[in-house]
């Protein structure tokens, strides 16, 4: 029988619930034989998850998510199956730590503005050990009355083009290409239909991308009918790309999410594994 697997997952390092450790330790309860570690613009949980993994005889695949400037917004790129995550790409990513922080207070501001009565230490408060990030802000919204929960938050104040959403100097997709392979691991679209292109579009984007360094495409992806994960797969191998799968787990901050699990519940094949593992 295959394995069970997950490539695109979130730890308290970025806006998950659980710290790397407790993710893993989750991983092998469930029956996954490998699980990739995608904390959004920060690699810092990478090393203790790839030592709880040996604990749990767990493959671990060392990753990372990036926010991509794009012509008309933004799009999410994973970095999969890293090798050297201590050098260029840590560097790059405490200065867009640095950028995170001001866009917090940006967002706070926002919040404070509405007339909404807050402390910018409540927030903190609600963080505790973990990077300050929008959940935190969605778990603030509904203490103060202004949301029922986290995903009202989100949909009335901090998904795009919300009131109180601020945009990050993200990277280029060439900068972020170059990035991960100088970390040798491998440029992978997540959640491509999170472009909402046309299907058209999406192919002709897919190709674009591909000339510039993208490598794969998470064609798996647990929002998506599975009949559209498939048109998606056909979609990346015509483009002579990598397909990726995962459930964008974010533990008790997106209840909706399934460890190793896409949508109706059917588990991740650890035949979208080995491609990452060269």
């Amino acid at each position: 029988m295959a394995g069970m697997i997950d490539l695109h997952t979130h730890s308290k390092k970025s806006d998950g619930s659980l710290w790397p450790k407790e993710l893993i330790a989750r991983a092998s309860e469930l029956g996954l034989s490998a699980l990739a570690l995608t904390d959004h613009d920060t690699v810092d949980g990478l090393d203790e998850a790839l030592e709880a993994s040996k604990n749990f005889g767990l493959q671990f695949v060392p990753g990372v998510e990036l926010e991509i400037e794009n012509e008309g917004g933004e799009f999410h790129l994973l970095g999969l199956g890293l090798k050297n995550w201590h050098d260029e790409l840590y560097e790059k990513l405490v200065k867009l730590k640095r950028i995170r922080l001001e866009r917090n207070h940006i967002i706070f501001g926002k919040i404070r503005d509405s007339g909404i009565p807050a402390r910018f230490e409540e927030v903190e408060q609600l963080a505790g050990d973990d990077i300050i990030a929008r959940p935190h802000f969605a778990k603030l919204l509904v203490e103060k009355g202004a949301a029922y929960s986290l995903q009202d938050a989100f949909n009335k104040y901090l998904d795009v083009g919300k009131p109180f959403y601020e945009s990050k100097k993200n990277l280029s997709p060439v900068e972020a290409f170059e990035l991960i392979r100088a970390a040798g691991g491998y440029p992978v679209l997540a959640h491509p239909l999170s472009l909402k292109l046309s299907w058209v579009e999406l192919e002709k984007k897919l190709g674009e991308l591909k000339s510039l360094g993208l490598s794969g495409v998470e064609s798996y992806y647990s929002s998506y009918s599975l009949k559209n994960c498939r048109r998606l797969s056909k979609m990346a191998r015509r483009q002579g790309l990598l397909c990726s799968a995962g459930s964008d787990f974010h533990g008790s901050f997106k209840e909706n999410k399934e460890l190793g699990r896409l949508a109706g519940g059917k588990k991740i094949p650890d035949k979208y594994l080995n491609p990452f593992l060269d």
